[in-house]
């Protein structure tokens, strides 16, 4: 199911505690017909090393010298149930020095996996006027075993690019959602925004983890749109979802969600797609243990000319 009313709705269920932050209701999928120059000019691939002693590892996708990260994603290889992505993080070079990059951070399960594996990036990446990357991080002071958090962009700018990371999580904490949006607050202004979600695992996790929402955000262009696509629902131990973007736009982002409200089920695959970069694939995956209810995963993929 591509941008139906049924996705959206899951959508919303999911955001429910950064739309509030952000203070914005509406519906998914707004899309706006901006005039800023941009362009996605290439999107880079970096991987990790393969082994099987290493618990967390990442890999940096960094752009080319003079374009600016958008999106990226993140994709496991290997890790079959025992290894979750914990980071998807955008970074702007330091003080105009460097380069810009997309890093891709995994963790295996605390009960142990035995199998070599590995953690690819992707760089979406290209130009855009008035780019920021805005963050905002929650920290679990007592036992929480869930964070939502949000971050909006400046005002009349959208997210072209997602982000999210959970800290400190010593693998026992897995995301659950990267979502970004553009679209009317409750005074009818255009607000771009970004939220996160994260669970602690069966077998717990000590305060003082945390997890961040990025939102990279630019001046709103031509085509911008949303566009989501849900999986199938039922018990199973694996499910991917892919969306498509609107003809004549590009993949700046990939995103998206899983229903499950435990630390059970996590991300295995989020990345942008197509030979020219036009879509999003997310694939999600149950713990070791297993997890024994419905369940479904849902696809983003932030679009434009």
């Amino acid at each position: 199911m591509s941008d139906t009313r049924l996705g959206r709705s899951r959508v919303f269920r999911g955001m429910a505690a950064a739309l509030v932050l952000a203070g914005v209701t509406g519906v998914v999928g707004v899309a706006t017909a901006g005039g800023a120059a941009a362009a996605v000019t290439t999107v880079v691939q970096a991987h990790s090393g393969t082994d099987a002693g290493t618990v967390k590892k990442s890999a940096v996708a960094q752009c080319p010298a003079g374009t600016r990260v958008f999106g990226g994603g993140g994709d496991i290889v290997g890790g079959g149930h025992g290894v979750a992505l914990t980071g998807l993080v955008p970074a702007a070079a330091p003080s105009g020095r460097g380069l810009d990059s997309f890093t891709a951070t995994a963790e295996a399960d605390p009960a142990g996996y035995s199998a070599a594996w590995s953690v690819y990036a992707y760089a979406v990446c290209g130009s855009a006027a008035n780019l920021s990357i805005q963050r905002v991080t929650l920290t679990a002071t007592g036992r929480e075993d869930r964070l939502q958090t949000g971050v909006t962009c400046p005002t009349g700018t959208a997210p072209l690019g997602i982000g999210a990371a959970v800290g400190n999580g010593t693998g026992h904490v897995v995301l659950n959602a990267l979502l970004g949006n553009y679209t009317r607050n409750a005074f009818g202004q255009l607000t771009g925004f970004a939220s996160a979600g994260a669970f602690v695992g069966g077998r717990g996790a000590a305060a003082g983890w945390t997890l961040t929402s990025y939102a990279v955000c630019a001046t709103p262009l031509p085509g911008l749109a949303y566009r989501f696509a849900d999986s199938g629902i039922d018990t199973g131990d694996d499910k991917a979802a892919s969306v498509e973007c609107p003809p004549g736009t590009r993949t700046y982002a990939s995103g998206g969600y899983v229903s499950a409200q435990s630390g059970e089920v996590h991300f295995d695959r989020m990345v942008p797609h197509g030979a020219a970069w036009t879509g999003a694939d997310v694939e999600g995956r149950t713990d070791l243990d297993g997890f024994g209810l419905n369940w479904f995963t849902e696809a983003e993929a932030i679009c434009a000319a």
